[in-house]
C-alpha cells in the first residue's frame, strides 16, 4: 500500500461582479511539498462562463487564466519549500480584481494526481459538462504551442515583452531574444460562420500594418489555428492568405498551426544559442 502524502489547494474565482459578488468557480492550484508538486488546472471552455454572465468578455478571462498557468509553471521548483498562500498570490496579489483565491483546504492522499481530479471535478468540472465549446479561441492555439515548448523545456525562458506604435503599445504574453525581439501571437481563425472568421483576420491585418510603423527591432510570428468545424475550412485558407499576403516574411511571419512544431524547434535553437539552455 503507498504511503498517503498530504496536499493543500485553492480554488480560483472568477468575480464578475465585485458589488454583488458573484462567481463562478475557474481553477484549482494544488501543492503538495512532500512530493515536490506544484500543478494548476484551470476551466477549458467559455460556455459556463458566457451562459452565467452575458457580455463577458471570456476569451480575456481564459487569457488570463493561460497566463497563469505558464506563471506556475516557472514556480513549479518550489513547491517543497514555499507555501501554497504565498505561491498564489505571487502570481495573482490580492487586491479587488475579478479573480479572487477561496480559503485554502487540503487532505491526503496515495495518488495526488487523482487527488487533483477529484477536486478539480467536485469544485470546477461537473459544472463545465453540460456545455460544448463552440469556437476555438486564442487560447486554444496557444496551448497547441504551449505543449510543444514544455516538451523542449524552453517554456520558461519566453517572457512578456511590448512593441509601440505611434498609435498605441502592444503587449504580446510570449517572446524571446536572438539578435532581435521575436513575440508570438496566437490567432485562432474559428467563427460561427465565414464572415467571423473574415473580420477577425481583416482585424489583424490592421494590427500588423501599424505594426509596421513600429521603430524598434522585431519579427512577429503569428500562429493561425484552425477552425473546429470543417465546412468553414474554405474560410479559413481564405483568411490564412490574406494575413500571409500581409506579411513580408521578415518582420512578421504567418505560421500555419500545423507548423508549430517547427516553430519550436527554432526557439529551442535560438534560446541555446543565446545561452538560455544547455545545447
Amino acid at each position: 500500500m503507498k504511503p498517503e502524502t498530504p496536499y493543500r489547494y485553492s480554488v480560483l474565482r472568477y468575480v464578475h461582479d465585485v458589488r454583488t459578488e458573484e462567481f463562478l468557480n475557474v481553477g484549482v492550484l494544488f501543492q503538495s511539498p512532500e512530493a515536490g508538486l506544484l500543478k494548476f488546472r484551470r476551466i477549458e471552455r467559455t460556455g459556463r462562463l458566457s451562459g452565467a454572465f452575458p457580455g463577458i468578455e471570456s476569451q480575456a478571462v481564459m487569457q488570463s487564466l493561460a497566463k497563469m498557468a505558464d506563471e506556475f509553471g516557472r514556480f513549479a521548483e518550489m513547491a517543497r519549500e514555499s507555501n501554497i498562500e504565498d505561491l498564489r498570490h505571487a502570481v495573482l496579489p490580492k487586491d479587488d480584481s475579478s479573480f479572487q483565491w477561496a480559503p485554502t483546504a487540503g487532505g491526503i492522499s496515495d495518488a495526488l494526481d487523482d487527488a487533483l481530479e477529484s477536486v478539480f471535478q467536485r469544485h470546477v468540472g461537473r459544472y463545465e459538462r453540460k456545455y460544448t465549446k463552440r469556437i476555438r479561441a486564442d487560447y486554444d492555439v496557444w496551448e497547441t504551442m504551449r505543449g510543444e515548448l514544455e516538451k523542449r523545456h524552453v517554456l520558461a525562458h519566453l517572457q512578456t515583452s511590448k512593441i509601440s506604435t505611434p498609435l498605441r503599445s502592444y503587449e504580446f504574453q510570449h517572446s524571446w531574444q536572438n539578435h532581435q525581439l521575436h513575440v508570438i501571437k496566437p490567432l485562432s481563425l474559428d467563427g460561427l460562420n465565414g464572415d467571423e472568421i473574415a473580420d477577425k483576420a481583416s482585424r489583424y491585418v490592421g494590427v500588423m500594418r501599424d505594426l509596421r510603423r513600429s521603430s524598434e527591432q522585431f519579427q512577429l510570428h503569428l500562429i493561425v489555428g484552425h477552425s473546429l468545424h470543417s465546412e468553414l475550412e474554405g474560410s479559413f485558407a481564405s483568411a490564412r492568405d490574406l494575413l500571409r499576403e500581409c506579411a513580408d516574411g521578415e518582420r512578421a511571419i504567418v505560421h500555419d498551426e500545423a507548423e508549430v512544431p517547427q516553430l519550436a524547434d527554432q526557439i529551442q535553437r535560438d534560446v541555446a544559442s543565446s545561452g538560455g539552455m544547455a545545447t
